[in-house]
């Protein structure tokens, strides 16, 4: 399952409902605050690209047969975390064409290796948002989908069985 959405809208929690035992990737989200009293819920606090792929491969050995679940929370962060890795690689202070095909790459390259893995996989992501002009609050893009550059999104939606949004629906009422 994939579910994206605005922070603080559940996205964590709606992860934290799948089968236990569940392992959950905090990569640089700290956002387990809504999930912490789960019983049977496991978090590994992730902040660099060597971790998450230490991660995966300490799953693919076996050694997380204990876990129903595994969630990536969230998948709009690893993707920060592998762009930090392919400058610290190459040492430039910003990303080109080709540090961004690097990027697309290496995050392909592992979701596919999660999703290989035996346990339920659920991966949460930002929602695509732009500041408004001014300084306003943030307005959500025309374009729906997870907050990855686009080769990766399109992996991620046409991977999952199932996709979800989430979001707090404001009603407002008129006083009487």
């Amino acid at each position: 399952m994939l579910v994206y959405g605005r922070p603080g809208t559940g996205k964590t929690t709606i992860a934290a409902s799948f089968p236990k035992p569940i392992l959950l990737l905090d990569i640089r989200e700290q956002g387990t605050d809504s999930v912490r009293d789960i019983e049977g819920l496991d978090v590994a606090y992730i902040d660099d690209w060597t971790e998450f792929e230490g991660a995966l491969w300490h799953l693919k050995k076996g050694e997380g047969v204990k876990y129903k679940t595994v969630i990536i929370d969230s998948i709009s962060m690893a993707q920060q975390v592998a762009m930090n890795e392919v400058l610290h690689k190459t040492g430039q202070s910003s990303i080109d064409r080709q540090g961004w095909g690097e990027v697309s790459g290496m995050l392909n390259q592992v979701i596919y290796g999660f999703r290989e893995l035996p346990q339920h996989l659920v991966i949460t992501a930002h929602d695509r948002t732009r500041a408004e002009e001014g300084g306003g609050s943030d307005q959500l893009e025309p374009e729906v989908g997870p907050a990855v550059i686009p080769s990766v999104g399109k992996t991620l939606l046409g991977m999952m069985k199932v996709v979800g949004y989430s979001y707090i629906r404001e009603v407002r009422q008129k006083a009487e």
